[in-house]
């Protein structure tokens, strides 16, 4: 933890709210949060916890976070940042064909993909600012990812008090494909962001997000 920073986190909605705050910046954080009924079956546990579906979860945070933004302190600098995975069947070459419907033709993939990252920052003009020097970072980071999951029960013996473990012998195997969105203001501007644009500011930069994750790369 660094000095002079804090953090506050719970349980709310639809996932687990962390704020993050010191002297230069707060970053509100949504991380997933496991269900007590999903919990309790292998084959959820064995899954990839994510706050799924996406389109649902940004605008649930969207209206999170509009609601602090008219009470928050002077703001310079304003960013929406997402990490979305997306499994895909048939092991590399999956993940690669998968990869390929996203980046194609401005990349192109081979089938196997391990070793694969393709970072990009498209800029483009705020619609909501409409000032020059007020550009929007378009940072796109894609990658494969190849992990597994194994699911652990856990048992209890009322009478003895006893734990027991059972652990299956085979994890699952997944292969996916992943996407880092980091869509924010211009960063070293001295002048501040004009505080009743802050929402619509902020549904903008989400929504820029949302079109990576949506269309994939694009020059437009």
């Amino acid at each position: 933890k660094q000095p002079f920073s804090r953090e506050e986190s719970g349980s709310y909605q639809k996932g687990i709210l962390t704020v993050i705050s010191d002297p230069v910046k707060i970053a509100w954080v949504v991380t997933p949060r496991p269900a007590v009924a999903e919990a309790a079956t292998a084959d959820a546990a064995s899954r990839p916890l994510t706050l799924k579906p996406f389109p649902e979860t940004r605008t649930w945070f969207v209206n999170v976070i509009s609601q602090w933004l008219p009470k928050c302190p002077p703001v310079y600098r304003l960013a929406f940042v997402a990490k979305l995975i997306r499994t895909a069947e048939g092991g590399p070459a999956g993940v690669s064909k998968l990869l390929n419907s996203y980046l194609y033709p401005n990349v192109q993939i081979d089938s196997d993909p391990s070793d694969f990252i393709y970072r990009i920052n498209r800029k483009c003009l705020s619609k909501t600012l409409g000032l020059e020097d007020r550009q929007i970072n378009r940072v796109a980071t894609w990658s494969a990812l190849m992990f597994s999951l194994q699911f652990q029960a856990m048992g209890l013996d009322v009478g003895t008090g006893a734990i027991t473990l059972n652990t299956p012998a085979k994890p699952t195997e997944y292969v996916a494909c992943s996407l880092d969105v980091d869509i924010s203001t211009m960063p070293g501007v001295k002048t501040e962001l004009p505080h009743e644009r802050l929402q619509q500011l902020f549904v903008e930069l989400a929504t820029l997000g949302t079109a990576i994750a949506e269309r994939g790369e694009s020059n437009d």
